[in-house]
């Protein structure tokens, strides 16, 4: 089972969007990955070219007039086992309109894929870089943990927005890989920083191999994962 997990930054008023949004389909179709978490995909519009140049996929998102809320977009192959579930993490006071119009959260759904059932996440937590942000990311990965105590096969991926000293002391699950995702060597990078904020977390699967894909696609690398 391959996995891709990517933060496309389709924002708006993102550098190079109606480019890079061809070269993330193109590198999907191209490696043709079992499950795809795809988060800030904000614009219908944008959702709206996933899901049509990608019909040989699954797809879970949640949609609306203008903004696809969330941000979130899930791609799989393989039968949906179970309804579809969407949380939306509490707002503080702290939060922009902007943000309360974005309501980040979590998208669910139970995955067949060879024969086991494989309960999928996929999560956009709040910007790192607000003051207020670690506070608010702490009790959104609390509530994660608390969401997939209870289930026996989890794939869950995403931006977590959380450095990774801080993210080891959560004890969430296993994850995959180290190696740093939002890096200054990447051009579509403004701040003089290196961290990893994308997270591969999974119980009861186990890792064939893992990368950080190191292509421009947005302003974070995603992570590949091929688990047996």
């Amino acid at each position: 089972m391959k996995v891709l997990t990517l933060n496309t930054w389709l924002i708006p008023w993102a550098k190079d969007v109606r480019k890079r949004r061809k070269k993330i389909l193109e590198h999907i179709k191209k490696n043709k990955y079992d499950v795809v978490f795809l988060q800030e995909v904000w614009l219908n519009k944008d959702l709206k070219y996933f899901l049509r140049n990608l019909k040989e996929y699954n797809s879970i998102s949640v949609g609306g007039f203008i903004v696809n809320k969330t941000g979130l977009l899930t791609l799989f192959k393989g039968k949906k086992v179970g309804r579809i579930r969407t949380y939306h993490f509490p707002f503080t006071k702290n939060y922009s309109f902007m943000q309360k119009i974005a309501k980040k959260g979590f998208i669910h759904t139970k995955i067949k894929k060879n024969g086991i059932v494989i309960d999928a996440v996929n999560t956009h937590l709040v910007d790192y870089s607000q003051s207020w942000a670690k506070k608010a990311n702490t009790n959104n990965i609390g509530a994660l943990k608390f969401f997939v105590r209870k289930y026996p096969n989890v794939l869950m991926c995403g931006d977590f927005n959380y450095k990774l000293p801080d993210m080891e002391k959560m004890k969430l699950l296993k994850s995959v890989s180290k190696e740093k995702t939002f890096r200054k060597e990447n051009k579509y990078v403004e701040e003089n920083i290196n961290e990893k904020l994308d997270y591969v977390f999974y119980r009861n699967l186990k890792v064939k191999s893992s990368n950080i894909v190191k292509k421009e696609l947005s302003d974070h690398y995603g992570i590949e994962t091929e688990f047996e």
